[in-house]
């Protein structure tokens, strides 16, 4: 019963360092990690070292201090290397490129063809409901959307329909 009511001060106490020293320490990270997620990641490992470790708890509050500036310190270098190692690359920078593939993937152009058949087919084919001018202007739509301008050249457009 003592050694919970032992452990539970050292969390107490470990929470108000964290109060205390996790900003100035996630700022020191930032400059070092990755990414801003990275650093987070980083100075709550350094926490859970401290709260992990047996010998923390008995250290004075200057020692706890050194002890946790040393450990981010260590856990920088650690993640600086382990960067090194890895590719990073932002998910900001391949964004588009995941669109540009996703554009190229059959279903949607499958998808597409079947948009640009039943355009063709209400051009040719208009019905009272709707008028040659709003079929052009889906079609110029849909020609911006698809940002391929006039690519399928297997869909001839005559938009000399008569109403």
């Amino acid at each position: 019963m003592q050694a919970d009511s032992d452990e539970a001060q050292a969390g107490l106490e470990l929470a108000a360092l964290f109060e205390r020293y996790a900003p100035g320490m996630l700022a020191y990270m930032r400059m070092h990690a990755p990414s801003p997620a990275d650093a987070e990641d980083l100075v709550v490992e350094v926490f859970l070292a401290a709260l992990e470790s047996k010998s923390f708890a008995s250290l004075s509050e200057r020692a706890q201090l050194l002890w946790l500036w040393r450990v981010a310190r260590n856990k920088a270098i650690d993640a600086y290397r382990y960067a090194r190692r890895r590719q990073f690359v932002a998910l900001e920078d391949v964004g588009e490129s995941l669109y540009e593939s996703e554009a190229r993937d059959p279903e949607t152009l499958a998808l597409q063809h079947e948009d640009l058949a039943a355009i063709q087919f209400q051009i040719n084919n208009p019905s009272q409901e709707s008028s040659a001018e709003r079929l052009r202007e889906e079609w110029r739509v849909l020609e911006r959307r698809i940002g391929w301008g006039k690519m399928f050249t297997d869909f001839p457009l005559d938009f000399s329909c008569e109403m």
